[in-house]
């Protein structure tokens, strides 16, 4: 299952799964020339966002299924691992992602009686408005053990203090895009920013 590629033979690359995405958004593709892994990306307002979970592989990082979910990162490593070109987002590239979400939603309830919040529009499934295709599958690990299943966490280039930075979170019974503060020495994920 998935989105076929256009521009990489997946046979010659390792394009990272698309069966998360949706097929009605036409998604651009990038190929990370580190470790040949082709990601999809996406046009969110004038933002352009990798559309899956960054797997580049880096010493301490971890993962539970990689090919699925991406690799999990401490934060000082988030900050290296995008590719060149991208950027690990701060909170203010986060917020706005969520305003522009919002706009548009807006006016989709206007015109079309539906309502959709930002959360929902930024997760996989049937209200993946945007192609964001968020999964609530990977929360953080803290070395010892792993906190996952109902949330998706991605690390931000911001920072709280000498031991803590910023993350955002979706999931599917939060309505918004949520911030929380995680030990720097804890892994979450990492969605890559265009520059």
């Amino acid at each position: 299952g998935g989105i076929p590629s256009k521009l990489y033979d997946c046979s010659k690359y390792k394009c990272v799964t698309t069966e998360y995405l949706n097929p009605k958004i036409d998604y651009g593709e990038f190929l990370d020339e580190r470790d040949s892994l082709v990601y999809r990306t996406v046009q969110i307002g004038e933002q352009v966002w990798m559309a899956q979970n960054l797997d580049y592989a880096m010493n301490g990082s971890e993962c539970h299924k990689c090919e699925k979910l991406g690799r999990m990162y401490a934060w000082k490593d988030a900050k290296e691992a995008c590719p060149s070109g991208w950027k690990l987002p701060d909170t203010s590239d986060f917020a706005k992602l969520k305003e522009f979400a919002g706009k548009k939603l807006e006016e989709l309830a206007e015109q079309e009686q539906q309502k959709i919040s930002v959360g929902q529009s930024l997760m996989n499934g049937e209200n993946d408005f945007f192609g964001f295709s968020s999964l609530a599958a990977t929360g953080y690990s803290t070395g010892e053990k792993w906190a996952g299943g109902s949330r998706q966490h991605y690390w931000t280039g911001t920072e709280v203090s000498d031991r803590e930075a910023m993350t955002r979170w979706l999931s599917h019974s939060e309505d918004l895009l949520c911030v929380m503060a995680l030990q720097k020495t804890w892994l979450t994920s990492v969605r890559c920013l265009k520059e």
